[in-house]
């Protein structure tokens, strides 16, 4: 029979939770809780009385002698002097977890961190919970115990913005006061799988439009071509068609190509004459991120694609003053809409919102949370909601995860993403 080991390295509480079971299992805890009184030596005795205690300093020894075999070298000084096996126990709980006063104490620190739990933002959510229950089952064992509703409510209110919206249907579909831990964690977890198979398949389908992309550049470079398909139309390479014939798809006369086009903007300088493939200004794009919005090498950019309606699809165009010091991004990691600059809030809460984490362990603050409003192209207003003010932030983020939660679905057609309801 293995007997568990108590020494300074151990925790104390798990051992204690441990041997209890040991005792039990051999019917000697009782003993060591309750303990015995022996008789006076002049006091008359029955014979059953004398078989009865004669039993019980068996269970008591037989207890004492488990203590002894669990304690290293320095727990059995400790313990080598005492009398019943309720004694050794009580001198073991005294050394470990120290008098009344101690364990107040303890009990004042174990309430401290408990309150102060708070879920990682790279931590998984069954590593939370476990962090949770193992603070609880400490006060517990230290004499305060947590109901496990008092435990839900605490991880629901200490999750990840990632769990936002799975929180708030558990609390307005649930009794919270009979749910239990297990419950709440099954449903989290499975929550937390789609997110992750979600943001799998994102990844999968925006590198896969970027390897088509490059595919077409390269079949494009290679025969000369200019346009965008493989069939024609615009697509027609420069040496099939005279020039004079060659239609310009920026303004729609003919004889010159959309990079000459005097009217063409580009959207990296901001100057007319030229596009943005074309431009020997510095690209602004060349900050660190994987998800650009869309910047097309030979069509507009800046197109952002929101919810309209369950039967509309939806391109929602930026106003032209978001582009002149910023640039969007369209990112399948992130948690929230992210926003730096405060005037394109329509309704804005400064809070101390805690702070946001990038990919390179870097950090910064949320100073507010609001509604942005953006003109679509069929002339009504849109939003984006629950956007996070981050004014260190250089470039604007919109969360594929926050858009789907919200029942969209996704969509990649010619370099072009659809959002639809």
């Amino acid at each position: 029979m293995t007997v568990p080991q108590l020494s300074k390295k151990t925790n104390y509480d798990n051992w204690c939770l441990q041997m209890k079971t040991l005792l039990g299992s051999q019917s000697l805890w009782d003993i060591v809780e309750k303990g015995f009184q022996e008789p006076e030596e002049d006091e008359d005795q029955s014979v059953a009385q004398i078989a009865t205690l004669e039993k019980t300093r068996v269970k008591d020894k037989s207890a004492l002698y488990f203590l002894y075999n669990a304690v290293d070298e320095s727990g059995f000084e400790k313990i080598a002097n005492a009398a019943s096996s309720k004694e050794a126990w009580k001198i073991l709980e005294v050394a470990h977890r120290g008098n009344h006063r101690v364990r107040q104490i303890r009990l004042q620190t174990l309430r401290g961190e408990f309150e102060s739990l708070k879920m990682e933002d790279k931590e998984q959510v069954s590593e939370y919970i476990t962090r949770v229950e193992k603070v609880a089952n400490q006060l517990g064992r230290n004499g305060e115990p947590m109901p496990a509703s008092r435990i839900v409510e605490k991880i629901l209110r200490s999750l990840t913005d990632d769990f936002e919206s799975i929180a708030c249907v558990i609390e307005e579909s649930k009794d919270l006061s009979v749910l239990s831990v297990e419950e709440l964690a099954g449903s989290l977890e499975a929550h937390e799988q789609r997110r992750r198979k979600m943001k799998n398949t994102l990844d999968q389908a925006l590198q896969a439009q970027l390897d088509l992309n490059e595919t077409r550049n390269t079949q494009g470079r290679r025969s000369g071509g200019q346009g965008r398909g493989d069939h024609g139309g615009r697509g027609k390479g420069r040496g099939s068609q005279p020039r004079s014939e060659v239609e310009c798809y920026k303004c729609g006369k003919l004889g010159h190509y959309a990079k000459e086009c005097r009217s063409a903007n580009c959207y990296n300088c901001g100057k007319y004459g030229h596009i943005a493939k074309y431009c020997r200004a510095k690209s602004r794009s060349e900050e660190k991120g994987k998800n650009l919005l869309t910047e097309e090498e030979d069509e507009e950019a800046g197109i952002l694609m929101m919810t309209q309606s369950s039967e509309t699809k939806l391109q929602a165009e930026l106003d032209s003053s978001c582009l002149n010091n910023s640039v969007w991004y369209l990112d399948t990691g992130a948690s929230n809409h992210m926003c730096g600059e405060e005037s394109f809030f329509n309704e804005l809460i400064k809070v101390k919102a805690g702070f946001v984490s990038f990919g390179d362990d870097s950090k910064v603050a949320v100073k507010g949370r609001g509604t942005i409003k953006f003109m679509q192209k069929d002339g009504r207003v849109g939003e984006i909601r629950n956007v996070y003010y981050v004014p260190e932030l250089k470039n604007n983020i919109l969360s594929m995860g926050q858009m789907m939660e919200k029942g969209n679905s996704v969509l990649m057609k010619d370099r072009v993403l659809y959002l639809k309801e």
